[in-house]
């Protein structure tokens, strides 16, 4: 689960030119025109995966979620099913391009999309119309729980509940496999760096401060990895390590630029980025010699 402050992030002038890196400012315009909701002003926003399907959740910067709703209908060519199911409440569902999908109005502020299952879209009905009352929220469920409540709202906080098996169960040099839950919160921080800090529950022994040791370990091996180089981890500055019984933390601060630059060079760069050369001249028909 993702959660973040996206209006915080574009009010940050190093975050929010990061952003437009990955997502330029067209992306984000279209994204707006095509769903009613504009990335870039929401408070709060939520991305919840599940093995069932995926849950997106938005709060809104003013009460008009029906164009959220409006552009949904759209979307599903006029053949979504749409119910009230408490004065305050819409729900509608419909399948677009063969997937379910489930939208929630939450008296205009909150808006929501389940892509893949219905379920996830119930759920948040049955929470804000007191029917899940004694159903734990995320947070507070078995794994999630055992986790510190940080301090204040983080500005980008990722959660994953444990146990972490299979291929997982060896990472950080052993350490995830004997952890119950995972948390990373992400900070601007000065002169281009991310503060981020990763948080991984359990029950250590003796103290934490063997398995803190072997995650700091683990993360100076990351950074001379071919991945550690692409995000220039080597060049992470703060980096320390600190133990509690019941959870390990690892805290640094991170080049900002440099991490945009590798998230680009994996997903979105031309070669000519990735190897940091100038773009190529175009031809008179806008195309590469």
């Amino acid at each position: 689960m993702v959660v973040g402050q996206p209006r915080k992030i574009s009010e940050n002038a190093d975050l929010r030119s990061a952003v437009h890196r990955l997502l330029p400012p067209e992306r984000l315009e279209a994204f707006a025109q095509g769903t009613g909701v504009d990335l870039a002003a929401l408070p709060h926003a939520l991305v919840a995966g599940f093995d069932l399907g995926t849950l997106y959740l938005a709060e809104l910067p003013a009460p008009d979620g029906h164009r959220a709703l409006d552009r949904f209908v759209e979307r599903a060519a006029g053949r979504a099913v749409i119910e009230r199911p408490h004065p305050r409440v819409v729900r509608a569902t419909a399948t677009i391009d063969g997937i379910p999908h489930g939208f929630v109005d939450l008296d205009g502020r909150i808006v929501g999309v389940s892509i893949g299952d219905l379920t996830p879209s119930r759920v948040v009905v049955g929470f804000a119309t007191g029917k899940l009352r004694k159903t734990a929220p995320a947070l507070r469920g078995a794994a999630l729980s055992t986790l510190p409540q940080p301090e204040a709202e983080s500005t980008l906080a990722f959660f994953a509940p444990g146990p972490f098996d299979g291929d997982w169960s060896g990472g950080a040099r052993g350490v995830l496999g004997a952890a119950l839950a995972a948390a990373i919160h992400v900070e601007p921080a000065k002169d281009g760096f991310l503060r981020a800090s990763v948080t991984l529950s359990g029950e250590w022994e003796p103290g934490g401060r063997q398995a803190a040791d072997a995650l700091r370990l683990a993360f100076e091996e990351l950074a001379e990895s071919s991945t550690g180089k692409l995000f220039a981890l080597a060049r992470a500055r703060t980096v320390a390590t600190s133990a509690h019984p019941q959870y390990l933390t690892l805290s640094a601060e991170l080049p900002l630029a440099d991490l945009v630059r590798g998230l680009r060079a994996a997903v979105m760069a031309d070669v000519w980025e990735i190897l940091d050369l100038p773009p190529p001249a175009t031809g008179p028909a806008g195309k590469s010699p």
